[in-house]
């Protein structure tokens, strides 16, 4: 589920990174977060100060094949 949320938004521009709190027991009092819930990651969510290119993406066909390796999948 992490990764479709980091995918979506880099598809959006926004710039992420995962952080597991070492201590979560602070974060949780800091944020009055209830007992119920584990918290296992912190996502600081931004536009990214450094410049960086869309790469293309590749067609399904480069990158999948059939019954064997460089067998095209049609």
């Amino acid at each position: 589920m992490l990764g479709y949320l980091l995918l979506a938004l880099e598809e959006r521009g926004l710039a992420t990174v995962t952080y597991t709190p070492p201590n979560p027991g602070e974060i949780r009092e800091f944020f009055s977060v209830n007992e119920d819930y584990k918290l296992q990651t912190i996502l600081p969510i931004g536009y990214s100060l450094d410049e960086k290119t869309k790469e293309e993406r590749k067609e399904l066909e480069e990158m999948v094949y059939m019954e064997r390796w460089g067998a095209s999948m049609r």
